[in-house]
């Protein structure tokens, strides 16, 4: 299968898109607007030039391709088992009341059943039947011209999830990437600011550090604000949940020293404090262990491996958390792990976390199997990716609202949840 065509046609749409968030994000309510069904879906019912006589023709003339269409239902099975797994998952952390709980049986269940019946059952034939049954329950938006856009409906749908499925692609294949001399530092630059010089995490490990010169905003997208620019950025890899509870720290002086991972293209100095509306986040948004007792260190110095999925090395002066999941993630080529480490000391009978930091760890496939049982294989395929780092600090393990710290660490960054909570219940049982 050839999808050159396509993916040029999908950069381009892309760059528009990115561009309409910026805008949007900028406050400029005189540039073109951000389309509210997906670029696809307006350009088709604008009947855009190069959606019509470039992409629509080039899914016609793979459409008829069987493996282009067991591609096409893979990846409507795909996002299924995602739905699937976010309903699951909200269902079984969310602490409801009996009368809470069975509404949200009554109104999951339906759903439920379609995407396991779809996981199951779904094949080409049914794919388009299910399209034709979509394009009847829309079909009000598309009444100027009803019977062309039945006629290339379908088109436009695969043309969506294929979309989709690129931007989840490029988004996988840039994520750990770092760009030379890229757009964050030229703003910095044109401010007489050298990061390179002036921020020594920044130099070692591209964090952010958010001294007085920032300030933490909090909304559904993390923001930094700094005061010597007059500007907002974004920054990455981090749950606005977390994060307030970071600023919280800082403003409370447990934290004196914290760093961020910044966004390094997405930037600009008309950056406003928006938040934009979003479907409610399933993963992450209920703290997973609010039920777990408060362990002490003694107890969890008692165990220094469990399962070959989560490690757990302690010693008088460190703890560090290496998740590695069964349904791994790879960056070109290299297998992806979460490391979160911390370090610890007494003071005045009272343990405190003096640093902590969370980061991805890049193994190849020998250096991963040979981690799967020797806990001081290290992955050094790529340089460590961090996403925040605390130093000089006195955070301690119980908050001021009497919850854990290291829960919260492990809620926000970690996959595993069950094996997380099963461990922690067996070393509060010693």
């Amino acid at each position: 299968m050839n999808l050159n065509g396509i993916k040029k046609v999908f950069e381009q749409f892309n760059i528009e898109e990115s561009q309409q968030v910026i805008n949007m994000m900028n406050g400029n309510s005189n540039a073109l607007p951000l389309c509210p069904f997906g670029i696809i879906t307006c350009k088709f019912i604008e009947k855009n030039k190069i959606m019509i006589e470039e992409l629509i023709p080039e899914i016609q003339n793979l459409l008829d391709n069987e493996s282009f269409q067991n591609w096409i239902v893979q990846l409507e099975k795909n996002k299924a088992k995602e739905e699937l797994k976010a309903i699951i998952n909200k269902l079984n952390t969310t602490s409801y009341n009996e009368e809470e709980k069975q509404n949200a049986l009554r109104f999951s269940t339906p759903q439920i059943k379609r995407y396991i019946d779809k996981i199951k059952n779904l094949d080409f034939e049914k794919f388009v039947s299910d399209c034709e049954e979509l394009f009847s329950s829309i079909s009000n938006i598309y009444q100027d011209d009803l019977e062309f856009y039945r006629e290339y409906y379908i088109y436009s749908y695969v043309a969506e999830i294929l979309f989709e499925d690129y931007k989840r692609d490029k988004a996988k294949k840039n994520r750990f990437n770092i760009p030379e001399n890229n757009s964050l530092e030229k703003l910095y630059q044109e401010n007489g600011i050298d990061l390179n010089s002036i921020d020594t995490q920044y130099r070692k490990y591209k964090l952010l550090t958010i001294d007085s010169n920032f300030e933490i905003s909090i909304s559904n997208i993390p923001k930094v604000y700094d005061k010597r620019l007059n500007v907002y950025l974004y920054v990455k890899e981090i749950q606005e949940d977390f994060l307030q509870l970071l600023k919280e720290l800082q403003e409370q002086k447990y934290i004196s020293n914290l760093a961020l991972r910044p966004e390094y293209t997405n930037v600009s100095k008309d950056l406003q404090d928006l938040s934009i509306g979003l479907e409610e986040k399933e993963f992450g948004k209920i703290f997973s262990f609010e039920n777990l007792g408060n362990p002490t260190i003694t107890k969890l110095y008692s165990t220094d491996k469990y399962d070959n999925k989560l490690w757990i090395l302690i010693d008088e002066e460190n703890i560090t958390f290496e998740e590695l999941l069964e349904d791994f993630e790879v960056h070109n080529n290299f297998i992806v792990t979460q490391v979160i480490h911390l370090q610890y000391m007494i003071e005045e009978d009272n343990y405190i976390i003096h640093h902590i930091d969370h980061e991805y760890i890049f193994y190849t496939e020998d250096e991963y199997m040979k981690r799967e049982n020797n806990p001081m294989q290290k992955g050094e395929a790529k340089t460590r990716f961090k996403t925040f780092k605390v130093d000089n600090s006195k955070i301690p393990f119980i908050l001021n609202d009497s919850s854990f710290f290291l829960y919260k660490v492990l809620d926000t960054y970690f996959v595993n949840k069950d094996l997380i909570q099963e461990y922690f219940e067996n070393v509060l049982k010693k």
